[in-house]
């Protein structure tokens, strides 16, 4: 225990509290006071709320930096993949303005910029064709289901039928 007179900074206890994971009972024996003194100033200035409402800002800011992380990479990566594209594209028209160029480079260039597709697409959120139509199916089928739903909610009549009469079932 702390001698008689000596002061506590309840504050700085308050700031090692809200922002470590140290419990109540450890910190009162770190400190060198009673637990009761420490749960009385901990309760009295709302040291357990204070505690949570740290974590979720700290929970929120490390959210937010990788959102931010996130889109910078794939803004990087959409910038490199459009660049990549434009370039491979003019030296395709290079090739063919100026008849420079085997027939077999022309078709690498062609290749990588075939192969490149796929990525952008992704990259932009770009459906195709096929992507497009199979998500229209799946609307339909669900707008089916939901209407069968309905019908079967609608119509909630079950009927019974007893093989040898109500009589043996108490009815």
């Amino acid at each position: 225990m702390r001698k008689k007179g000596e002061d506590i900074d309840w504050n700085a206890v308050k700031i090692e509290y809200v922002t470590s994971n140290i419990s109540y009972d450890k910190l009162a024996k770190k400190i060198g006071v009673s637990k009761r003194s420490i749960y009385g100033h901990g309760s009295a200035e709302g040291w357990v709320k204070a505690r949570k409402e740290y974590c979720r800002k700290i929970t929120e800011g490390v959210i937010q930096n990788s959102v931010e992380e996130e889109v910078d990479r794939l803004q990087s990566l959409k910038t490199a993949s459009s660049n990549l594209a434009d370039y491979i594209a003019q030296k395709i028209r290079e090739m063919i303005e100026n008849d420079d160029g085997t027939v077999g480079e022309i078709k690498e260039y062609v290749t990588s910029l075939r192969n490149l597709v796929p990525t952008v697409r992704d990259l932009y959120n770009i459906e195709t064709l096929n992507e497009i139509e199979t998500r229209r199916i799946a609307l339909e089928r669900l707008e089916l289901e939901k209407k069968r739903c309905d019908l079967d909610i609608a119509s909630p009549e079950i009927k019974v039928t007893f093989e040898n009469g109500a009589e043996d079932y108490g009815g």
